[in-house]
């Protein structure tokens, strides 16, 4: 129930600010695994961010016949990241 709440959430959020803002959700999370710690540092976030919008706008760009738009290469590659995400929060918390 939590993990279909926590989705819907994010979705919603994307929907309305954009996919592009979903950069923003993940980056912040991302640069607290990468500095292990339960603050992100925000030189690492923006630095993660900046490098997932080059790669996704890369991947958008060059993988594909027809070039689509950096935020459609975001969504796909951010929601499995988001999943991830929300299933090792709850398992943290069911451990704690």
């Amino acid at each position: 129930l939590m993990l279909g709440i926590a989705s819907l959430l994010a979705i919603a959020a994307t929907v309305i600010a954009g996919p592009l803002a979903f950069v923003a959700l993940a980056s912040g999370h991302a640069a607290r695994l990468v500095a292990r710690g339960t603050i992100p540092p925000v030189p690492h976030a923006a630095l993660i961010g900046a490098i997932f919008v080059l790669l996704a706008d890369l991947v958008a760009a060059r993988a594909f016949p027809v070039i689509l738009p950096a935020g459609v290469a975001t969504a796909v590659i951010g929601a499995p990241y988001l999943i991830f995400l929300v299933i090792r929060q709850s398992k943290v918390r069911q451990r704690g």
